[in-house]
């Protein structure tokens, strides 16, 4: 023991004293509730809405659970829109790259719209119409007028969606999957139509959005496992019931629990906030803010 007399006293440095620290399960669990609005971004770093850092009104230590407990995400979103938009099409021994405009489509607009814009398209020589079978579902592009053979190159053209060596579909660069169509080149051969092998599905990509969570950089919040290769999220958002054009999270809609065991988080200060969908692509809010009302527990 580090102790020693001076002038007749005992005194001590003090060094062979250990003070107790409290174990995590006499400590009490605090419960706060902070909304994460986007906003509150710094819009000169951040100008997409659905990507951003949060910085909390002060630093939280020992945090041991983090839940959604309610919030507004915008719906409606666009079901093509830029980076899945665009396809190669074929006419004769000519080709076209084809930007379809960004939008919410429906199967009557999205007939129209490609209909008009192969139609219109420079030195075309055929005309066309397209039909969504009402029964079906299924996509029809038919000649109306003209001779020439014509295509849709989803696998040679210039936009081509991604799929792994077991032809699990990794990413859309390409319409082809929205439309009913695969990884491959469809052509008319000397038949005057060209009808896809499955279902139009305008909404696949876009019918949830993945929420993730990662706080200082440092660790991510995830509750939710996908499969290999796929980024994991700390919860999912479906879009199954909107109310003015929103999706509202309350104690009614799921959301995981996040729970840091053993240790709790020790300190956190900022969170980084992201809205992706299933191929890990920010989601377009069309300029649109949403909001997370996170509860956080901590020990006091």
């Amino acid at each position: 023991m580090n102790v020693y007399e001076k002038a007749g006293q005992v005194q001590s440095s003090g060094q062979q004293v250990t003070i107790a620290y409290p174990k995590r399960n006499e400590r009490r669990e605090t419960s706060l509730l902070i909304e994460i609005n986007s906003r509150d971004r710094n819009l000169v770093q951040y100008p997409n809405p659905s990507e951003f850092r949060f910085r909390l009104y002060r630093p939280l230590k020992d945090i041991v659970k983090i839940q959604i407990a309610g919030g507004t995400v915008p719906g409606c979103l666009y079901n093509l829109n830029t980076g899945w938009n665009q396809f190669t099409f074929l006419e004769g021994s000519t080709r076209w790259n084809v930007t379809i405009p960004p939008g919410r489509y429906t199967y009557e607009t999205v007939c129209s719209k490609v209909a008009s814009i192969l139609n219109t398209l420079s030195g075309v020589a055929n005309t066309y119409s397209i039909t969504i079978d009402a029964t079906t579902g299924v996509f029809t592009l038919q000649r109306t007028a003209g001779v020439a053979s014509f295509g849709f190159l989803f696998l040679t053209g210039d936009f081509v969606d991604f799929y792994d060596q077991n032809n699990t579909l990794q990413k859309i660069n390409s319409p082809a999957k929205l439309l009913g169509f695969g990884r491959a080149d469809y052509l008319s051969g000397t038949g005057s139509t060209i009808t896809a092998p499955f279902v139009v599905d305008l909404e696949f990509i876009l019918n949830r959005a993945y929420v993730y969570i990662n706080h200082d950089n440092t660790q991510d919040l995830n509750t939710i496992e996908r499969s290999v290769g796929r980024q994991q999220p700390h919860g999912i958002i479906y879009f199954d019931e909107l109310r003015n054009n929103y999706k509202f999270l309350n104690k009614d809609t799921f959301q995981p629990l996040y729970s840091s065991y053993p240790a709790p988080i020790s300190r956190m200060a900022t969170l980084e906030i992201a809205l992706r969908d299933e191929f890990d692509r920010c989601i377009d809010l069309n300029g649109r803010d949403f909001t997370l009302l996170l509860e956080i527990v901590y020990l006091d």
